[in-house]
């Protein structure tokens, strides 16, 4: 082998790993800008409404999670939330406050719900009590 193919084959290389390079880039901008598309496969997609049970009036700020998962929603000024979580038949949920002083301070209430397996989604609506 001569020189000329020696720098003939390293320069080939070089393209083929600035190509690799350049294509892996493109693909995390592209995720990056539009992010993972959601599996709805198994996923159960929840919704509710948190009101307060003395008014009635819808409560922002109300983080609802199930047990065992790092799925969430947190209610928005109109109370409600919505999130995607796995399809199980019994879930555990938790009305917790997490803004206590922007509104007034809401007892955590722990709920289990039992869903039938062929659904795929539900509206879960709670109303918390005030805690003075």
């Amino acid at each position: 082998m001569n020189i000329n193919q020696v720098k003939i084959k390293r320069r080939k290389l070089l393209r083929a790993l600035f190509g690799l390079f350049s294509f892996s880039s493109a693909m995390f901008v592209f995720q990056a800008c539009y992010g993972m598309p959601p599996d709805y496969g198994l996923d159960l997609y929840i919704s509710g409404k948190v009101v307060a049970k003395s008014s009635n009036l819808p409560i922002e700020g109300i983080k609802v999670s199930v047990d065992g998962s790092s799925n969430y929603g947190v209610t928005d000024s109109s109370g409600f939330y919505s999130f995607y979580n796995e399809r199980n038949n019994g879930l555990k949920f938790r009305f917790e406050d997490i803004d206590s002083t922007k509104n007034g301070y809401y007892q955590t209430l722990d709920s289990t719900l039992h869903i039938a397996s062929d659904l795929e989604k539900i509206s879960f609506n709670v109303a918390l009590k005030e805690v003075k």
